[in-house]
């Protein structure tokens, strides 16, 4: 699926996706990323959804952002409830999808200047 063009060049957004890659800024990524408006991220000790552990979720959430959005490969999947909480200490919003889900709402929730964030697994 492709989307609309890049308006801003200074955002990262997120230009299209198919089953093994999810385009941002018209650049293919093929693996696990954390995307914000203002950075991408690539670099995980995890690889699949069902890896996250709370070290993982207490690094994500050093950055600024209100919602994250996580993608969980082909199927959607839940935050194991400890996990979760760790959200809600923090005040923050979580919201798991499929990640070709997770893409769309991610660049409807950027086009609307909000603070989103998003964690995409690719599709298996």
């Amino acid at each position: 699926m492709q989307f609309a063009e890049v308006k801003d060049a200074s955002l990262y957004q997120i230009t299209g996706f198919d089953a093994k890659h999810i385009y941002i800024n018209e650049q293919k990524v093929n693996k696990t990323l954390l995307l914000l408006p203002d950075k991408m991220l690539t670099s995980f000790d995890f690889r699949h959804f069902s890896e996250l552990t709370a070290t993982d979720i207490n690094q994500l959430l050093l950055h600024a952002f209100e919602l994250m959005i996580i993608g969980t490969g082909t199927l959607s999947a839940f935050l194991k409830p400890e996990l979760l909480t760790l959200f809600h200490e923090k005040k923050r919003g979580v919201e798991t999808m499929n990640t070709h889900s997770a893409c769309r709402t991610y660049t409807i929730l950027t086009a609307e200047a909000r603070a989103v964030a998003a964690l995409l697994f690719l599709p298996a």
